[in-house]
């Protein structure tokens, strides 16, 4: 999967890596950016949210996704998806930071994040620091491995 050129990130943005494959669910981990590394093109990101959707249900429909948005030039996980709603969201501020290359994040949009903050917000068990490690680590090697 290639990198969508968007927007150039800056600091205190919020940024996402979505990862897509056919062996599991959908995935985007969100972050705060922290800093931005021109030079090195890199990008140090403060880990937020893990938001994970309903694994897709057959070989058929996971040869269909991710489709191409034409709107947003991005991948898309098909025409029902609705990035607002992902069925775990799981809380990531105790996790360890990232510093990552900055073409693979994505700016993420005010209207899919702001409603993933609140529902994060209001959920009632508390960060844990090794939880929050343990699925930065796993995320970070199914996407470095999906490429």
């Amino acid at each position: 999967m290639n990198a969508i050129k968007s927007a150039p990130i800056a600091p205190r943005q919020i940024v996402y890596l979505e990862l897509l494959t056919a062996e599991a669910a959908p995935q985007r981990l969100y972050a705060e950016t922290i800093d931005v590394m021109p030079q090195q093109q890199r990008c140090w990101a403060r880990p937020l949210m893990l938001a994970q959707w309903a694994e897709l249900d057959g070989p058929e429909e996971a040869a269909i996704a991710p489709l191409a948005n034409p709107r947003f030039g991005r991948p898309d996980f098909g025409p029902d998806f609705d990035s607002s709603h992902p069925t775990d969201l799981s809380d990531l501020t105790d996790g360890p930071d990232l510093l990552w290359p900055s073409n693979l994040f994505q700016v993420a949009l005010d209207t899919d994040v702001i409603p993933l903050l609140i529902r994060l917000q209001a959920s009632t068990s508390p960060s844990d620091p090794d939880r929050s490690r343990q699925l930065v680590n796993q995320f970070t090697r199914q996407f470095w491995s999906s490429r």
